[in-house]
């Protein structure tokens, strides 16, 4: 039993999401330096900035798939909502040992 979507629409939005969210997280990942340089924090060793990028790339392509996702209205909200609580938590931490 196979479900036909017209002309490959859902697959497409998908791939779609999938690669708006390797691109947000790639961004985040990359301005990630900047934003350490604005806050006065000194800079990480490369091992240290390898690994916490690598992390944050693999928690963050799966969360933003899902809060970019249009599965349903609840789906993308908690992904939103779950989203803001990790940054507001990581700009607590970060203000907090500043």
């Amino acid at each position: 039993m196979t479900v036909k979507f017209p002309s490959g629409f859902r697959p497409r939005r998908q791939l779609r999401n999938l690669w708006l969210a390797i691109v947000v997280t790639a961004a985040v990942v990359l301005f990630a330096p900047l934003v350490q340089n604005l806050l006065g924090l000194p800079p990480f060793t490369l091992r240290a900035r390898l690994i916490a990028s690598a992390f944050a790339f693999a928690s963050g392509v799966p969360g933003f798939w899902i809060a970019f996702s249009r599965r349903s209205d609840i789906t993308a909200r908690t992904g939103i909502v779950a989203i803001g609580i990790i940054l507001a938590v990581w700009l607590i931490a970060f203000w907090r040992y500043h």
